[in-house]
């Protein structure tokens, strides 16, 4: 008889890199070291960021894989208690995929939860085009350290849509080309005489800059370069990089286990 200890490491080394976990006895196996209730990590990151590229060379094939890991990971995040991944891909996600995205995370957290009443909620999206967001002027908050003012916007440019999770998908557009974006929307404000300098403080900055995105606790990279690859500089400017080349050895869920403790342990001090 094999010991659910033994099923569980076969588990992570052979199987969960590549396949759901679907199994009621596997998901409560997995539940119970992600909401680790009897042993909690000491801190936990609100917001978790991946840096996660698309197999383009692989075609089609390339996108389902990328598609299955996002669902992963959303599964891990929202039993982690984390409330915002976001996902940096190198390239720019279409419409009709992010809708893919979501049907397929919608699906993947009914089955992580199918022996629950109340099934988390997750929205999924990407930033809204600086151009727009010029024209409605939707975000007129100050951001704190939890990000709970950023979920209150987002959650009202999306109709009012509950979520437990807030999945953001990022492309290489979304990091230094927007931030160039936003200072030439400023100048051009400053010389059609519609903004003084006497404004352009610290808080009105981070509202530009942050208001869709929260500043992330950590960030783990999935990929042999250690390479941010292009995510937005605003935003990590206080988060711990976790780096992560050899994912053909170590399984996905065994390293996102080991990035999670590892944050949990680290001191950070803030330059003091």
């Amino acid at each position: 008889m094999v010991s659910v200890g033994t099923m569980k490491t076969l588990f992570q080394v052979f199987f969960l890199p590549h396949l759901f976990p679907v199994s009621p006895e596997i998901v409560r196996v997995l539940r119970m070291d992600l909401e680790d209730d009897k042993a909690p990590l000491a801190k936990k990151p609100a917001h978790l960021a991946v840096v996660l590229a698309v197999a383009v060379e692989n075609g089609a094939q390339g996108d389902e894989d990328w598609e299955a890991k996002v669902a992963q990971l959303a599964q891990w995040a929202v039993a982690s208690g984390i409330r915002t991944l976001s996902i940096m891909r190198n390239d720019a996600i279409h419409p009709e995929a992010l809708e893919s995205l979501q049907e397929h995370i919608d699906h993947s957290i009914k089955q992580f939860y199918r022996e629950e009443k109340d099934v988390p909620g997750v929205l999924v999206r990407t930033l809204t085009p600086i151009e727009e967001l010029d024209q409605q002027e939707r975000v007129d908050l100050v951001i704190t350290d939890s990000g709970s003012e950023v979920r209150k916007s987002v959650q009202a440019l999306h109709g009012g849509r509950r979520y437990d999770l807030d999945v953001v998908i990022l492309s290489p557009q979304d990091g230094h080309d927007r931030l160039a974006g936003h200072i030439k929307a400023l100048g051009e404000a400053a010389l059609r005489k519609e903004i003084e300098s006497k404004d352009i403080t610290m808080g009105y900055m981070e509202k530009k800059l942050s208001g869709e995105l929260s500043e992330p606790e950590l960030v783990i990279i999935l990929k042999d370069d250690l390479d941010l690859s292009s995510y937005p500089p605003w935003n990590i400017r206080l988060t711990e990089i976790y780096h992560h080349p050899d994912q053909a050895v170590i399984p996905l869920y065994t390293m996102y286990l080991r990035a999670l403790h590892r944050y949990a342990k680290c001191d950070q001090r803030f330059g003091k």
